[in-house]
């Protein structure tokens, strides 16, 4: 990977990690979140406890979404059977202290509900996840017999950065790693005016869609789908 200068679009607490790899292999890294995590509740405390207490099963769908969450429903969550939809959300929550975390073999929805879990017994299920995340996943559980509600934790926002000074410290970067929709669509908007600087650098992103939205707003450079969104996955598309 020796000349490889990698910009990761990644929330910064999620950056670190795959910059190891990448920093071991040689390539260079630079961060810049192209979405700003903010805390953020849909329910009161009250409202959260008794949520918490019934719940049966959590699906937890980002590592924000349990970060986020309030320190004292933190422990009680930990205690409940939990769905993660990644390695990476997996490890903070053993980190945090669960015990019962079970994960998909692929990391998508499909792979989700096919889970074992939800073909045994009718559940009371809660989604974590962030400002209008994953609404859509209701009906197909409903569907398997379940109970679904939403305990949302944080919202994103799209970040303001000085552009001038921003691309000063850019110039040698040839690749940009996306690992989201939202993310890559705040890109346009962070580089305002650099478009041209933007659409010209290779891109790394995780789903065919996001390599069409790409390429209908005249992305350039070579654009490679990973896997799914693990470390493993982004190491692999660039390194192959």
């Amino acid at each position: 990977m020796l000349g490889l200068s990698i910009l990761i679009t990644r929330p910064m607490h999620q950056y670190q990690a795959l910059a190891d790899l990448l920093q071991a292999q040689g390539a260079m890294t630079l961060s810049l979140p192209a979405i700003e995590i903010q805390p953020y509740v849909n329910l009161s405390d009250e409202a959260s406890e008794s949520l918490i207490q019934a719940t049966d099963l959590f699906i937890v769908t980002s590592a924000n979404a349990i970060l986020n969450l309030k320190e004292k429903f933190k422990l009680q969550v930990m205690q409940k059977r939990l769905v993660a939809i990644g390695p990476g959300t997996r490890k903070i929550l053993e980190l945090i202290g669960a015990r019962d975390v079970m994960m998909p073999d692929q990391y998508n929805s499909d792979s989700i509900f096919a889970m074992a879990i939800f073909r045994k017994e009718s559940l009371k299920i809660t989604l974590m996840t962030g400002k209008n995340g994953r609404v859509v996943w209701q009906a197909p559980l409903n569907s398997l017999g379940h109970t679904v509600s939403i305990l949302e934790t944080y919202q994103r926002q799209l970040p303001q950065y000085d552009l001038k000074r921003l691309m000063s410290k850019l110039e040698s970067i040839n690749w940009i790693v996306s690992t989201s929709q939202e993310g890559l669509e705040n890109l346009d908007q962070i580089f305002e005016g650099e478009q041209a600087w933007l659409l010209s650098k290779n891109l790394v992103v995780i789903k065919p869609s996001m390599r069409d939205w790409a390429l209908t707003h005249q992305w350039r450079g070579e654009i490679r789908v990973a896997k799914d969104a693990s470390n493993a996955a982004i190491l692999k598309a660039l390194f192959r």
